[in-house]
């Protein structure tokens, strides 16, 4: 049986994908698969991965552009191994990421969770650590830091595809509830064997901050009666309403304020509603700086 189904959710990233597939084929375990999924690329990203295909443990499946939530869901039906991975076609993984997964997991029962640490390309490096509002062990939750076993993902049903942002945490959250509920293990280790390449730029940051508004308004709505992440509905109401003015959406932003304060009353509520007033402070405040 293959252990470890790895899938890779791509769209436009011909120039950057290799690196990627190039740090799973130096894997020092070698009982995995990987799965792209293109999600209707238009560059030259379906010539790029022709290149890799002479490994029949790689394979590619193309879709319609449909999101990377769709994409990762795709791959996940896909995949054949006992314990499903995710990484984005612009980091890398160091050649014991599997060896270390591995390790942890063959001489232990009953395992639905296991993070590592990453390893930024810019700022410090980041070990699994505590969110006591979901869970109370040490989890990470960006691509490639983390493996479900099948039945946890096929248990929450994969990745929520009404989500462009936050898809990843919002998934996690799931996963440690699953796992609990299940009396299913959630490990972690202590190494950071993701490379994360976190870029910035403005139209990126712009896309990442719509997506954000949208995001904080579903997951409010999603999670408003109950939930994993019911503790955390204002707080998505709030990150809508910020997030609407940082993309100059400020009268939506300030109409969402207004449904926080009268939803939850209370001094901090009220400052943020009232600094939507102000431009100055509203700049200073919320405004991404360049």
């Amino acid at each position: 049986m293959i252990t470890f189904s790895i899938i890779i959710p791509t769209y436009n990233h011909g120039d950057k994908i290799s690196r990627a597939v190039n740090s799973l084929l130096k894997q020092s375990f070698e009982n995995w698969e990987l799965i792209i999924v293109d999600d209707g690329s238009t560059d030259h990203t379906s010539e790029v991965v022709t290149e890799f295909q002479n490994d029949p443990r790689i394979r590619y499946v193309y879709q319609k552009n449909s999101g990377v939530s769709m994409a990762r869901n795709r791959g996940i039906d896909c995949a054949q191994g006992e314990y499903v991975l995710f990484l984005d076609s612009d980091d890398e993984v160091t050649s014991r990421w599997l060896e270390d997964f591995y390790k942890i997991i063959k001489d232990t029962t009953e395992v639905g969770i296991v993070s590592c640490g990453i390893k930024l390309i810019k700022g410090k490096d980041r070990l699994p650590r505590i969110n006591k509002n979901i869970s109370n062990y040490k989890y990470q939750n960006i691509p490639g830091s983390f493996l479900l076993h099948q039945k946890v993902i096929k248990g929450i049903k994969g990745y929520d595809i009404n989500l462009k942002h936050s898809e990843n945490w919002e998934l996690m959250a799931r996963a440690l509830e699953y796992s609990k509920v299940n009396k299913l293990k959630i490990l972690s280790i202590n190494k950071c064997n993701l490379k994360y390449n976190l870029e910035e730029f403005p139209e990126k940051t712009y896309l990442r901050d719509r997506d954000r508004a949208h995001a904080g308004l579903y997951l409010y709505k999603k999670y408003y009666y109950n939930g994993v992440l019911h503790f955390n509905k204002y707080a998505f109401l709030k990150q809508a309403a910020i997030n609407s003015i940082r993309i100059n959406k400020i009268k939506r932003g300030r109409v969402i304020l207004k449904k926080l304060f009268l939803k939850k009353p209370g001094f901090d509520s009220f400052l943020s509603l009232l600094i939507s007033y102000i431009p100055p402070i509203r700049s200073y405040k919320w405004e991404r700086k360049s």
